[in-house]
């Protein structure tokens, strides 16, 4: 039989790494894209970045890591009910 492997849950800080990860991958690969094709519809676009977003989403991770060994920390602002 088959066994199930139990995944442990992400804790909140492996969460918004992911997400600070994707957003600098997804940031820097749209300025290079918007640069190389200026009149891209937002179909375009969005094709482009699924068969992109493997390698890049890895650039990303390589750029938090630098970051990290440099002494540089990715924060959240804390959202409040005023200015949000």
């Amino acid at each position: 039989m088959a066994e199930t492997t139990e995944q442990t849950p992400k804790t909140p800080e492996q969460t918004a790494l992911r997400k600070a990860v994707r957003l600098v991958a997804y940031t820097a690969w749209l300025q290079d894209f918007r640069a190389a094709h200026p009149d891209a519809t937002a179909e375009a676009r969005k094709a482009a970045w699924a068969a992109a977003k493997q390698g890049e989403i890895r650039k990303g991770r390589k750029v938090v890591k630098a970051l990290k060994r440099k002494g540089y920390d990715l924060t959240r602002a804390e959202q409040t009910a005023e200015a949000a």
